[in-house]
Formats: structure tokens, C-alpha cells, sequence
């Protein structure tokens, strides 16, 4: 099956309700990268003002950008202490170094083999390993209920943590 036009897989509300269980997003502003249709940014809304942006410009979003050029996110994080996406996850990694060097704190959903120390990754991750980790089913990404094949979870990247950083969510809590 052909991958979709810039990666575009949307987030159940039930995986964004399970982040927002779990992590206290305080900031000003949240900035979500890639906002797509709204998926995470509408649920965020309910409680705090939330940046959008995406690189596809049929997006209604506050802006149409690039997440991964660094100088996109730096003008981004002059507004923003916490950045929460389901990033693309061919750009997740690019992503997420760019965040962290604008010293942001991070919530990716992302797949679970994000964690595997490839070439690419590897010594990244053993440097900068998730503060929390909060381990999701498998769930339809694609709208037609068929889960994806692979499971994934919240990796947060949040210094001020100092509770445990891995909770496993069961299927009652998320569907």
C-alpha cells in the first residue's frame, strides 16, 4: 500500500485524551507542528491557547511551514515551551532534534521502533533518551478501523520530570 501525501496518518482523540491524562502541558502557548486536520490541536484547545502549523498548505492551520527547517521551529519556540505532534515519521527524527535544540519540551507520538538505536538515531537517543514513555495499543490510523501494525506511545522529552517514565495504557482507557 502507497504511503499518504506527506505522511498524513491523524490521531484519535482517545491517544490525545491519553497524553493529556498523563502529562501537565503548561505553557503560555503549545505549539503543534503538525497539525494536519486538527487532530491533537482541538483537543489542546479546550485548555490552552495551541500554535498550529503544516507544511500542507490545504491545512487549516495558523501557519504553512516546514518543521523540519531549523529556522521555521526557532521562530516557532519564541512563543511556546512545549511542542506535541504526531509527527510525520520520516521527518519525526529531524523534527524532534530541532525541537530539542530550541530547548522545548516534547510530546511525539510516535512508533515504538523510534527507539531502536539505528545508524541514524543510535547515539542521538542514547544521549537524549524520552523522560516518559507512555505506551499506547495499536489503534486505526487510517479511518477504515483496521489498526496499524505496529504499536506506538507518547515520548516525551521533559527535563522536569521525576516520576517514573514508563506507564503502559491498556485497550479499556484508549478505544
Amino acid at each position: 500500500m502507497a504511503r499518504r501525501k506527506n505522511d498524513a496518518y491523524y490521531t484519535p482523540a482517545t491517544m490525545t485524551e491519553e497524553l493529556l491524562s498523563r502529562v501537565s502541558l503548561v505553557s503560555e502557548v503549545i505549539l503543534e507542528p503538525c497539525a494536519g486536520k486538527g487532530a491533537i490541536s482541538d483537543i489542546l484547545k479546550r485548555d490552552n491557547k495551541v500554535f498550529t502549523s503544516d507544511i500542507d498548505t490545504s491545512c487549516d492551520t495558523d501557519a504553512t511551514a516546514d518543521a523540519t527547517d531549523p529556522k521555521v521551529m526557532e521562530r516557532f519556540a519564541l512563543f511556546s515551551d512545549w511542542a506535541v505532534t504526531n509527527p510525520p515519521f520520516k521527518d519525526a527524527f529531524k523534527i524532534l532534534q530541532n525541537c530539542l535544540a530550541l530547548k522545548l519540551k516534547v510530546a511525539f507520538l510516535l512508533r515504538l521502533t523510534f527507539l531502536e538505536p539505528t545508524y541514524e538515531r543510535g547515539e542521538f537517543l542514547k544521549s537524549n533518551p524520552p523522560t516518559k514513555l507512555i505506551v499506547l495499543p495499536r489503534c486505526s490510523f487510517t479511518e477504515d478501523g483496521k489498526t496499524d501494525s505496529v504499536t506506538c506511545a507518547w515520548m516525551i522529552w521533559d527535563n522536569d520530570y521525576e516520576d517514573s517514565w514508563i506507564q503502559v495504557c491498556t485497550k479499556t482507557n484508549t478505544q
